[in-house]
């Protein structure tokens, strides 16, 4: 355990079953909340990061995942023949006429 100088106190609220639990987690592994605190406060100071993904992490984590898949499905499609050209796309998406003042932008 870091022996540090304590020269702050800190109250906090909080769920008394999340308490509960927590702290039969913590006596598992040879810790009070104070000391459990102190090791996850000095965590946070180091990596200068949370040690705990948060819910936008998991979101993010599961849109990069979503879009790899939908990636490898769209390279498939085109290793088999199932692509559009460029031309194609951009005429079902933008239409004939705002196309052609589109392609003047890149001449």
């Amino acid at each position: 355990m870091l022996n540090i100088e304590k020269n702050i106190q800190v109250n906090f609220k909080t769920n008394d079953e999340w308490l509960a639990s927590a702290k039969e987690v913590f006596a598992r592994k040879g810790l009070d909340v104070t000391a459990a605190l102190n090791l996850f406060i000095h965590e946070v100071m180091v990596t200068q990061d949370i040690p705990f993904q948060t819910v936008e992490d998991k979101e993010r984590e599961r849109l990069i995942a979503e879009l790899g898949k939908q990636i490898d499905k769209n390279l498939a499609d085109i290793g088999s023949g199932k692509g559009m050209a460029i031309e194609e796309v951009e005429e079902q998406l933008i239409g004939e006429k705002i196309l052609s003042d589109y392609s003047k932008l890149f001449i």
